[in-house]
């Protein structure tokens, strides 16, 4: 016997990569576009704490071509039962600026476009979970924490902070000339790492949590507000 576990617990929102599934006769069209591939990366999307709680399926072609995306209108029944029904997807592609719809008639499916989702077991830090479908498929997923959320723990708690800035710069290698143009506007700086200089001005600086403000033309401004309505500035350019 399995012990379903509460559905609305926040640990089992977010983006969830398939490690391993079974395969039962009895799976619907829209399951075994899911179940039935092994040479791309499969993933689950959890939103239910919005107005609009969703639970989509994606299949990763790769990083070149793109993906399909399968979403589902979502719901939970007695606090551990998921209940979904498909009601829209789409193909995007890396190459084309727009997509293109997946042809199934999600409403004419009927009762083949609807399904339920329990979680068998989830691990005490969520990023392991085992469900059972509606149809007898058992999956088993492991959390996709994407760096940036992963940067943004890691400042909240204080701990490993330079390790995440390091996997989100290289998770985001590209040439500056082509994000240039993105880094205009007002910046707040959630954290901060200086050694030991022979600066006054940079080791009193160390530690302020300030804001950057980069203009168009490469102009750079360091600004704090220290105490009463003093503000301490530094200017600059990048290149």
């Amino acid at each position: 016997m399995f012990e379903y576990l509460q559905t609305g617990s926040s640990l089992i929102e977010g983006r969830w990569q398939l490690m391993f599934t079974t395969r039962p006769g009895t799976a619907s069209p829209i399951q075994r576009t899911f179940v039935g591939v092994e040479t791309f990366s499969v993933f689950q999307e959890i939103s239910l704490r919005t107005n609009d709680p969703r639970v989509s399926n994606i299949v990763k072609f790769s990083e070149a071509i793109g993906e399909l995306k399968v979403e589902a209108a979502a719901s939970i029944k007695d606090g551990k039962r998921i209940l979904f029904q498909f009601d829209k997807a789409a193909f995007s592609f890396k190459f084309l600026p727009f997509k293109f719809p997946y042809p199934v008639p999600f409403r004419l499916l009927g009762d083949e476009a609807k399904g339920w989702l329990d979680t068998t077991y989830l691990s005490p830090s969520g990023n392991l979970r085992i469900s059972r479908g509606n149809k007898g498929t058992t999956f088993v997923l492991q959390k996709k924490t994407e760096p940036r959320q992963t940067l943004l723990s890691a400042i909240s708690t204080g701990t490993q902070v330079e390790q995440a800035i390091n996997e989100f710069i290289s998770s985001n290698q590209s040439t500056a000339e082509e994000e240039r143009e993105l880094l205009e506007g007002e910046w707040q700086m959630l954290w901060s790492s200086q050694m030991e200089t022979d600066s006054w001005i940079e080791n009193a600086g160390n530690g302020l949590m300030g804001k950057q403000i980069v203009k168009k033309n490469g102009q750079m401004k360091f600004e704090v507000d220290i105490l009463l309505g003093f503000k301490f500035s530094m200017t600059g350019t990048y290149a």
